[in-house]
């Protein structure tokens, strides 16, 4: 499988984060590139994301209090 994506920007690197569905327990996919300049479409492959399980994110609520 492959993903293309049109971009332009200016020449910094950048993370693109695909997530399959809202759980929150669902792996998020990522690929780094560098913006080009000028408008061009880039080729992200299956082998170019990385897998990562979301950090739980805390509201404060469940920490002692002082």
């Amino acid at each position: 499988m492959v993903l293309l994506v049109t971009v332009r920007g200016d020449g910094q690197r950048y993370r693109l984060t695909l997530k399959v569905d809202d759980s929150t327990s669902t792996p998020l996919y990522r690929a780094a590139f560098v913006a080009p300049r000028d408008w061009q479409t880039l080729r992200f492959g299956s082998g170019k994301f990385r897998s990562k399980l979301p950090r739980a994110r805390h509201c404060g609520a469940d920490r002692a209090v002082r």
